[in-house]
């Protein structure tokens, strides 16, 4: 077994004191920013459920298009991101590398959809003082894309971590990895949310 896979299972056990330290304060950021989505789909769900019509007068029915190619990509970077971590825990840079670029390939992509679907709710009347119906849609967007550029420049400080070969850094490479990596997920989770609750439904 490598070193990084002592340390990754040490960690894993809950038996490192950093590791659990580490894994407290990012349970905690996770913890503040579900309030905040919270928050948000608190106020969606009331707006929702006191509407008459819905979509509200004057509005369309909202493709499906960029929303559900959002959803693939994102689903498919926190896979990616996944296999990163089995190709960290085996020491393989190169193989972590690879799929570390992947993720930030397909998180960038996924950025760029969300610029597209401004431009199409724009081209559908939907802007951001088209009252608490675009508001609503336009901050949970904005939102969500702001913790996706903080996501990404986590991962691109993973790989700044990672290059460092000393063994000394085995485990905070790991602890790195663990905490961005589960914010990774996390804003996939948000935005599948968000994707059946304002634009499926």
């Amino acid at each position: 077994m490598t070193a990084l896979g002592k340390n990754s299972n040490t960690l894993e056990l809950g038996k490192s004191g950093q590791a659990e330290a580490s894994s407290i304060a990012v349970y905690v950021a996770l913890i503040s920013w579900t309030m905040l989505f919270a928050t948000l789909f608190m106020a969606y769900a009331l707006y929702r459920a006191n509407a008459k019509v819905w979509p509200p007068a004057g509005f369309g029915q909202i493709s499906l298009l960029y929303p559900s190619l959002s959803s693939m990509v994102i689903l498919l970077s926190s896979f990616a991101l996944s296999i990163a971590k089995g190709e960290l825990i085996r020491e393989n840079l190169n193989g972590f590398k690879r799929w570390l670029y992947l993720t930030v390939v397909l998180g960038s992509a996924f950025l760029l959809l969300q610029t597209k679907l401004w431009s199409y709710l724009k081209m559908a009347g939907v802007y951001k003082h088209s009252g608490i119906f675009g508001s609503i849609i336009y901050g949970f967007t904005w939102i969500h894309f702001a913790h996706v550029v903080l996501g990404l420049l986590g991962l691109f400080w993973l790989r700044v971590v990672v290059k460092n070969n000393s063994n000394r850094t085995l485990e905070n490479r790991y602890l790195w990895f663990q905490a961005i990596s589960k914010f990774w997920h996390f804003l996939g989770v948000i935005w599948l949310l968000m994707y059946i609750s304002i634009f499926v439904f």
